[in-house]
């Protein structure tokens, strides 16, 4: 049976405003001592919106400075301290397009990176889509969006087109609940 480990006690060993890495003590189940090197966010939830109008998806490409390549991407960004996922998708979808929607639906959540914190994705589905005035946005984003077919999806996939971990993981939720998005 696999059992959980104990925290015996955690310091702080790099602070900024984005990001706070913490090293823990932890024991182990066999009884064994060791570090445990773990990240904390003021921001510890992110969202990512498919947007749906028609037979087409929203997809956004945007500089990604550690990989140094533009990426594909669902819109998408962080929650702030005390928002409800549900209305920082709104808000990113807002920012980052310069759509609004209507209509959002939860599709459901993962852990950005279980090994290294407890932060979650919320991926919500959005349609009756209409543009708006583009605001807000963080200084470092520079995004261009464009709706592509969503029978692309799965080939920009195959060729490596997309390939961020987030727009994957949020694209297995939508394609797992498809079906009931058209009978709900």
């Amino acid at each position: 049976m696999i059992q959980k480990w104990k925290r015996l006690s955690s310091k702080i060993v790099f602070e900024h405003p984005r990001l706070t890495l913490m090293e823990d003590e932890v024991e182990l189940p066999d009884g064994s001592v060791t570090q445990y090197l773990r990240s904390s966010s003021p921001k510890s939830a992110a969202t990512a919106v498919i947007a749906i109008k028609g037979n087409k998806v929203l997809l956004s490409r945007e500089y990604s400075y550690p990989p140094d390549e533009v990426l594909y991407q669902f819109p998408g960004g962080a929650v702030n301290f005390g928002e409800k996922p549900e209305v920082a998708a709104r808000r990113e979808l807002i920012e980052e397009t310069g759509y609004k929607t209507s209509s959002l639906k939860l599709l459901g959540w993962y852990y950005i990176d279980n090994r290294r914190t407890d932060a979650k994705m919320y991926v919500f589905v959005a349609t009756d889509i209409t543009p708006c005035k583009r605001e807000g946005g963080d200084s470092e984003e520079f995004i261009e969006s464009s709706w592509v077919p969503i029978s692309s999806i799965s080939g920009y996939i195959a060729k490596g087109k997309l390939p961020n971990f987030s727009a994957l993981a949020a694209w297995a939720l939508y394609e797992a609940k498809r079906d009931s998005l058209t009978t709900s």
